[in-house]
């Protein structure tokens, strides 16, 4: 070892860790071991609490979650199935429904008709020409 006259400590470069042989940390230095695991061992148990409590929570939040969806699923059910005339009358109410549809392009036509004050029949025109019984006979001769 070589000791020179100046302030300098001898192990400049070497790390305290290596010269202790522990870890060197602030509290290690302001505290005894001792009182750092206790330390230690309290904020665990504050940690364990904490996380105990997070995890109530998120237990409870779940447990409301899946009532409020049983609750759902519940009116989801289907309805029991319908008596013979209650069965009857919708099917009714589904063939008027369909009926009125297939019906309403004729609604103006009979608005129309309604609405006239003479309506005549038949509605397709008969041919009014003259014509000669001769004509009349032939177009109307039926060999038998």
């Amino acid at each position: 070892m070589v000791f020179n006259n100046t302030f300098e400590p001898y192990f400049k470069n070497v790390p305290l860790e290596e010269l202790t042989g522990s870890k060197l940390t602030v509290e290690s230095l302001l505290f005894d071991e001792d009182d750092i695991s206790e330390a230690k061992k309290k904020k665990k148990k504050k940690q364990k609490k904490l996380g105990e409590v997070e995890e109530q929570k998120i237990e409870q939040s779940l447990k409301k979650i899946y009532d409020q969806t049983i609750e759902k699923s519940k009116k989801l059910s289907l309805p029991a199935p319908l008596t013979n005339p209650q069965s009857q009358k919708a099917a009714r109410e589904a063939t008027y429904r369909k009926v009125k549809e297939d019906v309403r392009p004729w609604d103006t036509v009979i608005h129309s008709r309604r609405a006239a004050q003479v309506v005549s029949f038949p509605l397709e025109k008969p041919d009014l020409q003259l014509k000669s019984v001769s004509q009349h006979h032939l177009n109307n001769f039926k060999a038998r």
